[in-house]
């Protein structure tokens, strides 16, 4: 049966540590632990590096004297050694054999892997005895989640723009149907083709535009509301506005075109006849 394991004591090694907190479940299939070559997250174990150092003996205190004595004893221990496995763990002992280091951006994962090897390269005195390993695989299957992810937003987005366009020039085109007569009326006081064109493409735009200063404002209260609930970091930048708002004003002047040039082809005298 399950039971709650705060403040219970598990054994870590040789040393009994106090559970202060449990990590929320890694889903990750034997499959896919086989095939990227990962170990299973959630049978890990994290401390405090103060309790490290202090349990597992303080790091800041090995020297190079230190070092060079412990190769000494080490070889000594491995001609009289029997069991291979006893040796390793007699020589390992109160050794760190492994830091996960994670990083807030997967851009950053190679500078923050250098900087990682110099400093360890610094405190072994030039002895390169460890290794820094990156989960390429991983990295790579999240780059391309991410594009393929970009790319059905991407259609999404298109497809919606092509829809919204669509709808915008039949609202134009029925405004021209019930104000052929105003367009006669106008052409016959003297109005150019070209002056009806920019009246109804300004009509669409300012449909379009209405419409993108909706959806901007829907996008960044659903943005807030992912960030708070869900807990998903989202970036709302001006260069985004800004480009929302231009889309939006080249959908209207798109779809806006073709009821323009129809309502500036009108006859004005057949126009002025229309009931």
């Amino acid at each position: 049966a399950e039971e709650e394991p705060l403040d219970k004591m598990i054994k870590v090694g040789n040393q009994w540590l106090r559970v202060i907190g449990v990590l929320e479940p890694r889903i990750i299939t034997e499959e896919n632990i086989n095939r990227l070559g990962i170990r299973d997250y959630n049978m890990d174990v994290y401390v405090p590096i103060n309790t490290l150092l202090i349990r597992y003996r303080d790091r800041s205190l090995i020297t190079k004297a230190r070092i060079e004595a412990a190769k000494q004893r080490s070889r000594g221990n491995e001609e009289e050694a029997t069991d291979e496995d006893e040796f390793a763990e007699q020589r390992n002992y109160h050794q760190v054999d492994r830091l996960v280091v994670q990083a807030e951006e997967t851009s950053t994962l190679s500078k923050v892997a250098d900087v990682l090897s110099r400093m360890l390269e610094r405190r072994h005195f030039g002895a390169v005895d460890f290794q820094v390993a990156i989960p390429e695989l991983l990295i790579k299957q999240q780059q391309r989640t991410n594009q393929i992810f970009n790319v059905v937003l991407g259609a999404l987005a298109g497809i919606s723009l092509l829809v919204g366009g669509i709808g915008i020039m039949n609202i134009m085109l029925a405004s021209v149907l019930e104000r052929i007569k105003e367009i006669g009326l106008r052409l016959a006081v003297g109005a150019q083709k070209v002056d009806i064109i920019w009246q109804f493409l300004f009509e669409a735009m300012l449909i379009s535009i209405t419409g993108g200063m909706i959806g901007i404002l829907l996008g960044m209260l659903i943005a807030v509301g992912i960030s708070q609930l869900a807990d998903i970091p989202t970036i709302i930048t001006p260069a985004s506005i800004l480009l929302s708002f231009g889309v939006a004003a080249t959908v209207g002047l798109i779809f806006g075109i073709a009821p323009a040039r129809r309502a500036a082809h009108q006859d004005r005298i057949t126009s002025l006849r229309y009931e």
